[in-house]
């Protein structure tokens, strides 16, 4: 009976945090996507530093560190969202949040949540408390954690996981100190536990524990799909071939087949009417019996073997190249399959799988189907003092769904008296808590985006939202305001 599988539960996630805290005070340098469902980010120098994976794939969720980067895809859109909010910046904090299998990194006032919570495994992207992305289209629960602390799940049990559970009652309420063990074929964790009757291989670090388990879980997986796939090319090769033997054996005739053709044609005066077969002698003087259709006369009986041989010749020199190919293509087939179990990696298995010719070149996993941002229209993004988020359009039908989209209690910012974008403050409706220093950006931006760009001391117009007013009928980019106030500016 196969042993149990070993979770990825918050007391494993405990120990990756401990030794990712190596990571705070670094600077981003880089995101890299390297599954459908992985990111990698690059602490420290661009050509080196430390690498952090976080990977909210449905089964093999996790988070550890590495110290190889594996080979990349080319970036989703949340990869590259999270490159051009992140990269450059200091983690600043990271943090398991109370004993749950969530982690939360922060980069100022921007930070990232990765939820480990099996199919509902989620990367989350915020900008101060916009959500700005979010890596799958699962909910996730947003509250409490099970439990505030470590000490306090093991005090009251809530959030252990069922593994966990176990091991405290064969420790008597104890557990041992940490020494990260890797148990190949059955999971990782933070000690050897109790519960598992199998070798352990103790290992510098949970993340190395991790890895190593993971790593090759992956290709086991990949390994059983592409010998799924495999197998099912090489059964629909060796059908297809032996079609092709079965007209080649056919077409191997056609030498006989006309030979009889012209012997009928030869001695058709010969042949009686309705007979249903003929016996002549070959060309080296051998008896050769020639089969006939009764109901044709000999000359027709010739001339449909003349028309056989032909189609038999025809299909001989069209299909020997066609079989030989398929050939060569069962035997690359067949020296995949022999490969899989000794190939290292899921990289490794996707190679073979193009090695063979009948799995398509590897490339990037699948976009997730992600909103475009603003549903694409060009809006322009920025960051006030304090952190509110201001947004501006390029153009009049940006500008016209930029202030159609705003919520009544942003602040809205036009220059006056040219033309020029909507610019939107958000106020995640608290207008009273913008400071005078975020509606001066605020401002600036307006002037910054209009006719009066390279003019000083340019007047601004602003007002909530929820005193502008398109006209019906009016072209794109007209509104009126109300209730307006006015800075002045230089861009």
């Amino acid at each position: 009976m196969p042993e149990k599988s070993i979770p990825f539960d918050s007391l494993v996630l405990r120990a990756v945090s401990v030794e990712a805290q190596r990571l705070v005070g670094s600077r981003l340098a880089g995101v890299f996507q390297t599954g459908e469902f992985e990111l990698v980010f690059r602490f420290g120098r661009s050509d080196g530093g430390r690498l952090l994976l976080l990977s909210c794939h449905p089964k093999y969720f996790r988070a550890h560190l590495i110290t190889d980067l594996p080979n990349a895809i080319e970036a989703g859109p949340f990869a590259k969202l999270a490159a051009a909010q992140l990269k450059g910046m200091i983690l600043t904090s990271m943090e398991q949040i109370g004993f749950d299998r969530r982690l939360r990194l922060e980069f100022g006032n921007r930070r990232l949540d990765a939820d480990f919570l099996g199919t509902r495994a989620n990367l989350t992207l915020w900008n101060g408390r916009s959500l700005v992305s979010r890596k799958r289209k699962v909910a996730t629960s947003a509250g409490a954690p099970a439990s505030d602390s470590f000490e306090d799940a093991i005090r009251t049990g809530n959030g252990l996981s069922n593994f966990l559970r176990e091991e405290l009652r064969l420790g008597q309420g104890r557990l041992p100190q940490t020494s990260p063990v890797w148990i190949p074929g059955i999971g990782a964790y933070a000690f050897p536990p109790k519960q598992i009757n199998a070798d352990v291989m103790p290992m510098a670090s949970m993340s190395q524990a991790l890895d190593a388990y993971y790593r090759r879980a992956e290709a086991e997986a990949a390994g059983v799909d592409l010998r799924k796939a495999l197998l099912a090319a090489l059964d629909a090769k060796r059908a297809a071939l032996r079609e092709m033997e079965t007209v080649l054996d056919v077409s191997a005739r056609a030498r006989s087949i006309q030979m009889h053709a012209e012997l009928l044609l030869a001695h058709a005066k010969e042949v009686p009417d309705g007979a249903t077969r003929f016996v002549s002698a070959d060309y080296e003087g051998s008896p050769v019996e020639i089969r006939l259709d009764p109901k044709l006369t000999p000359v027709e009986n010739a001339k449909k073997l003349f028309e056989r041989a032909k189609r038999a010749k025809a299909a001989a020199e069209s299909l020997v190249h066609r079989a030989a190919k398929f050939r060569e293509d069962i035997s690359q087939i067949e020296d995949a399959l022999n490969k899989i179990e000794s190939a290292a990696n899921q990289g490794e298995i996707e190679d073979l799988g193009v090695a063979s010719g009948f799995v398509r070149t590897r490339q990037a996993a699948p976009k997730p189907k992600e909103e475009r941002p603003f549903e694409g229209h060009k809006i322009k993004t920025s960051e006030s003092p304090a952190g509110w988020r201001v947004l501006w359009g390029e153009n009049a039908t940006s500008n016209d769904y930029l202030t159609k989209r705003s919520k009544p209690n942003d602040y809205w910012f036009h220059v006056r008296g040219a033309g020029g974008s909507h610019v939107v403050l958000q106020t995640n409706g608290k207008p009273d808590r913008v400071q005078r220093e975020d509606l001066l950006f605020a401002a600036q931006v307006a002037a910054r985006h209009s006719g009066q760009k390279h003019a000083h001391h340019v007047a601004v117009s602003y007002t909530l939202a929820k005193y502008v007013r398109k006209p019906r009928k009016a072209p794109a980019g007209l509104v009126t305001i109300t209730n307006d106030k006015t800075l002045f500016v230089d861009p």
